[in-house]
């Protein structure tokens, strides 16, 4: 029986891939001169932008982010939760189960993009990026959350869509559940323990 489900939230509770990945185009390509397909930029999505950036060798990185994040704005309106989520997400938590956020999003990224849907109340715990040394991949934001929510690790869900969330919930001996409606095409994961082809398929976790 799960004890409770975690989830990430770029691509697995709001729709954010497209947006984040053409205004991070633009941004280097403005900034700092930069041409990158696409597709060169999808590797940073569910990590944390710094770690990310510094990856790809772009200078002055720190300085980057605000840039990047002035173009984000001008997008914001499209960002919104995939179909029905709002609604699943209300309904779980209603529900005995406790739902939290593990997000690879700094805090005030987090409150820039998510908070503004006004639904933080809806989770028990909210780990972002500032809130550990280590990032996922690694487990130990994961942790963090079930240690927070007094969870025990074979009786926690992870919901992510990436790589990097599989990663962290192996590694930190949680089930995993993938969110296919924002998972890139063609990804292929051995041993995902549930597969959710859409948000309302969520209550059949509980």
């Amino acid at each position: 029986m799960i004890q409770g489900i975690l989830f990430d939230v770029d691509g697995t509770l709001i729709d954010t891939e497209q947006v984040m990945l053409e205004t991070l185009q633009q941004a280097l390509k403005q900034e700092r001169k930069l041409d990158k397909t696409l597709e060169e930029l999808r590797f940073i999505f569910g990590i944390p932008g710094l770690v990310g950036l510094k990856k790809m060798g772009v200078p002055d990185p720190e300085q980057f982010i605000p840039e990047w994040k002035k173009i984000i704005q001008t997008r914001h309106q499209d960002m919104q939760f995939f179909k029905g989520m709002s609604e699943v997400l209300h309904t779980l938590s209603t529900q005995t189960t406790p739902i939290g956020i593990v997000t690879s999003k700094t805090r005030h990224n987090f409150d820039t993009d998510f908070t503004p849907f006004g639904i933080d109340h809806y989770f028990k715990t909210v780990i972002t990026a500032d809130d550990t040394n280590k990032h996922k991949p690694h487990p130990e934001p994961l942790e963090l959350a079930m240690t927070r929510l007094e969870l025990s690790p074979t009786k926690t869900i992870y919901v992510g869509d990436t790589l990097y969330d599989y990663q962290c919930a192996k590694d930190a001996g949680a089930k995993f559940a993938l969110a296919t409606w924002g998972a890139h095409e063609g990804l292929a994961l051995p041993d995902v323990d549930v597969y959710l082809n859409e948000p309302k398929d969520l209550l059949t976790l509980l």
